[in-house]
């Protein structure tokens, strides 16, 4: 490490005892993203043992959604393909056609496209089979898939749609193989609550995994795995999670109808988290909460513990007394760590906690390291007035072309993309960034060949995007045009977070 590193760590240490933001679930001021207020990172959070690694948190866009009805449907789904972002509707408790909307994911500013999916022209599913009720997933390719659950039985029907030709295919029928457990009804509340993830191409050879809430023998549910296949237009359906012996998450009691659990999230191949749905007339037993844990065992998950913290209990709030329902959390996972991200308060301003969980095995390894603010008021009404769903997806992990020359001098760069949803009110990007503590002071003697540095009380930078000055806190304090030299000494004495294009350095002047 260069001394002039050394120093500037040592120097930064003294100066961050005055700014650092605690991220313990316990305290309260935990760093808040909120580009109303001119804060679009949270920066130097400590993830990573190695000491000269730290990590930041971005809000790289934001849009307020003037589409307040979204959030009183009953189907959503956040899908990422190939540069865009997708939002998907369905219409709830009438026959009408689900609505698909195409985002740049690069920038806000590029007009949305929204596009009708034709179902009315398939008559097999409209017959039968309610329309609220499926998963959806995007193929290697951009084209969607369907899946839709029969009413009483264990059939499965299978619609393709691409989104360019505007064309909706019936691709076919699978019967679930259920075993020795008689499972029927997957045509319920869970099946649009699920996490698809497909590979392949829906029109020649694919596989998709979903996670379903089924009816066993009409009166007992159960969370279960569903494995389906496509092979040149044959479909198939098992009861299985694929690589694994696990046909069986868990086993409701009558207490947990159809309509209690809302969502599942796999953290890892031992455990995974359900949330449950509180409508205001039902009271828990005391063995399950709104979040619970589950631990795989030899062919199942089964119940671990339950969240307990209320300082990291999702909650959505319609009458301030702190009840609603968890709709929702979602794994992040970025250079080795798991970041969960869900919506703690659908009131006025959406806000997602961060939660690092590194170690799932206990709630008690929560560790709360932020929360992003993003806008948009939610119209509520009857139907959902306690259950919109919020929802969060990131770009697929890519490593780094070999001799990339977008970040030339950084030594360690690992960033991940992902991006909320809260329908009918906001769509936003966010960046979770690790990389080289860099800090720069009068005295550093950063080589040439760094493209943003400092040198004595003078920004150097690539000359062709603004200089953006924040002060440790995130606030902007300066705004400069492009410029290969720019005279910083009118910024006076402190620490700043200095940004051009994708770069950003931390200077003590």
């Amino acid at each position: 490490m260069l001394l002039s590193r050394v120093r500037g760590c040592v120097l930064l240490a003294a100066i961050c005892l005055l700014t650092f933001i605690g991220a313990n679930a316990g305290e309260n001021n935990v760093p808040v993203i909120d580009l109303s207020n001119n804060i679009s990172a949270i920066e130097r959070l400590k993830i990573n043992s190695d000491p000269t690694l730290m990590t930041s948190v971005t809000t790289e866009w934001e849009l307020a959604l003037d589409s307040p009805a979204d959030a009183n449907e009953n189907g959503h789904a956040l899908l990422y393909h190939d540069g865009n972002i997708y939002t998907y509707t369905n219409v709830y408790g009438v026959k009408a056609n689900p609505v698909i909307r195409q985002y740049d994911a690069f920038s806000s500013e590029v007009a949305v496209v929204e596009r009708e999916v034709n179902l009315q022209s398939i008559s097999g599913i409209w017959n039968g089979n309610s329309l609220m009720n499926h998963a959806v997933a995007v193929d290697d390719n951009g084209v969607f898939l369907l899946v839709f659950g029969a009413q009483n039985n264990s059939d499965l029907y299978l619609v393709a749609y691409d989104f360019e030709s505007d064309a909706a295919t019936y691709i076919g029928k699978a019967t679930l193989s259920t075993g020795a457990l008689n499972i029927s009804g997957l045509n319920n509340s869970s099946i649009s609550f699920s996490d698809g993830i497909i590979s392949g191409d829906v029109f020649g050879d694919c596989s998709l995994t979903i996670n379903v809430l089924a009816s066993v023998g009409g009166s007992v549910d159960c969370s279960i795995p569903i494995y389906i296949t496509i092979n040149d237009g044959v479909c198939a359906a098992s009861r299985v999670k694929p690589g694994t012996d696990v046909s069986q998450f868990y086993m409701y009691g009558e207490t947990f109808c159809e309509s209690r659990a809302a969502h599942l999230c796999e953290i890892d191949d031992t455990y995974m988290v359900v949330s449950h749905c509180l409508p205001q007339s039902f009271t828990p037993k005391s063995e399950l909460g709104r979040i619970s844990l589950f631990e795989r065992k030899d062919g199942y998950y089964d119940v671990k513990e339950v969240l307990a913290d209320e300082m990291l209990m999702p909650n959505i709030s319609t009458d301030g007394n702190g009840e609603g329902d968890c709709l929702g959390m979602y794994v992040v996972r970025h250079d080795g760590h798991n970041v969960m991200v869900y919506a703690s308060s659908y009131i006025g301003s959406v806000r997602y906690n961060l939660v690092l969980w590194d170690d799932p095995s206990s709630f008690a390894n929560m560790r709360l390291i932020g929360q992003i603010m993003v806008p948009g008021n939610i119209s509520q009404g009857s139907a959902y007035e306690r259950g919109i769903r919020q929802m969060v997806v990131a770009e697929p992990q890519t490593e780094p072309t070999v001799g990339v020359e977008t970040y030339p001098t950084k030594d360690y760069f690992k960033t991940t993309t992902f991006y909320t949803y809260a329908p009918g009110a906001a769509l936003a990007k966010h960046r979770i960034t690790t990389e080289e503590d860099k800090i720069y002071t009068a005295l550093s003697e950063p080589t040439t060949t760094q493209m943003l540095r400092v040198e004595g009380g003078i920004i150097v930078s690539g000359g062709d995007a603004p200089v953006v000055v924040c002060n440790a806190g995130g606030s902007v304090v300066a705004e400069y045009a492009p410029a290969r030299e720019i005279n910083a000494e009118a910024l006076g004495c402190g620490l700043y977070i200095i940004r051009c294009g994708m770069e950003t350095v931390k200077a003590v002047f």
